[in-house]
């Protein structure tokens, strides 16, 4: 039998989300509830935008917006 890779059941769901929010903690948070994840669900930011991805994504101070 060929193997075809490693079935996960029970994935996780990624989402990835815009934020406008300067401090890393509340960035997080904010975006917890927008979403209604539970505080069980494993939420972290990955990096802080540059400048010019900033002006290309249309957002406003504490807004979130889906990726």
């Amino acid at each position: 039998m060929r193997w075809v890779g490693a079935v996960v059941h029970g994935a996780p769901l990624l989402q990835y989300f815009n934020v406008a929010i300067a401090d890393e903690a509340e960035a997080v948070e904010v975006t917890r509830k927008r979403c209604g994840a539970s505080k069980d669900a494993m939420m972290t930011s990955v990096r802080a935008l540059s400048a010019l991805e900033v002006a290309s994504i249309p957002l406003m101070p504490g807004e979130v917006k889906a990726a």
